[in-house]
């Protein structure tokens, strides 16, 4: 992750009110073996998104081609504030 990735994730992080140290990066393939209860949000960044069972679920291009669309970062932020209480 380059730096720009890094400065993009910190904020969209911090506007689902999460840290760095909170997320954790999971290959697909290794997704099905992650318990469900031990996940509060699923973000597929850049892939299709495959059936999981969490409540908070949320799909977006890449960081990268976040990075300078804004349109695409509109979408990702409306989509987490729909799971806002």
């Amino acid at each position: 992750m380059n730096e720009h990735d890094a400065w993009l994730f910190g904020k969209i992080l911090a506007s689902m009110k999460l840290e760095a140290h909170h997320a954790l990066r999971v290959p697909l393939i290794s997704l099905c073996q992650i318990d469900e209860h031990e996940l509060e949000w699923c973000w597929f960044a850049g892939i299709k998104q495959t059936h999981i069972e969490v409540m908070q679920t949320l799909t977006s291009p890449t960081l990268a081609e976040l990075q300078n669309n804004e349109a695409e970062k509109r979408a990702l932020w409306l989509q987490i504030k729909k799971y806002e209480k």
